[in-house]
């Protein structure tokens, strides 16, 4: 009875792997829109456990979700990379983390919350993470009466908080000087937007 249960648990967890999926970006729909499947190497992103990795791709180093776009990504988000560009006129959720990289200063890798948009993660690694420390060179903006959620917020690059924008930090938030990262790659800009913390932190 053991070594049954003991080989159906090692099947569930051999499918499980099977499922988790990773989409790239393509760009070949030739109009910068995520709903498009052509946009992507395995068609639209979909199913349980994938992951999408956002590169420039043959012309189109701009991604969009449009307003009537309802993105969910079960896993992990990254990008946008190596400066390329996500604009967030709807919705996108991510169960993992959302992790823009850019390792030059110029072009900047960013993601744009256009007004009304809402953005939610698992976690923000804002140019930073636990693994990688060499590419802060990224900026998250939030315009009027956008949102962003995130349970954990990896802070080493640039953020914007516009007009009656709100980013909300539920569980932690790291600040670190590894690699790359420091304080002259990160910055926050409370433009008429608000950022809440956590309980327990204080304003600085």
């Amino acid at each position: 009875v053991w070594a049954a249960a003991a080989f159906t648990g090692v099947f569930f967890l051999l499918n499980s792997r099977v499922l988790a999926v990773d989409y790239h970006w393509t760009g070949l729909a030739n109009n910068g829109q995520w709903s498009s499947a052509a946009n992507w190497d395995l068609g639209l992103p979909v199913g349980p456990g994938n992951t999408v990795t956002l590169d420039a791709a043959n012309g189109w180093s701009v991604m969009t979700i449009t307003n009537t776009d309802n993105v969910l990504v079960p896993d992990m988000v990254y990008g946008p990379e190596w400066g390329a560009t996500l604009n967030v006129f709807g919705q996108m959720r991510s169960g993992g983390f959302v992790v823009p990289v850019q390792t030059s200063v110029t072009p900047r890798s960013v993601i744009n919350v256009f007004s009304n948009a809402t953005i939610s993660a698992s976690g923000m690694l804002l140019g930073d993470s636990w693994w990688y420390h060499g590419a802060p060179y990224v900026t998250l903006n939030l315009y009027a009466n956008a949102q962003a959620n995130v349970n954990e917020f990896y802070w080493g690059g640039q953020l914007y908080l516009n007009d009656d924008s709100v980013f909300v930090v539920t569980n932690s938030v790291t600040v670190q000087a590894l690699g790359s990262v420091s304080d002259a790659t990160r910055s926050i800009n409370l433009a008429g937007g608000t950022l809440v913390l956590p309980g327990g932190y204080t304003a600085q």
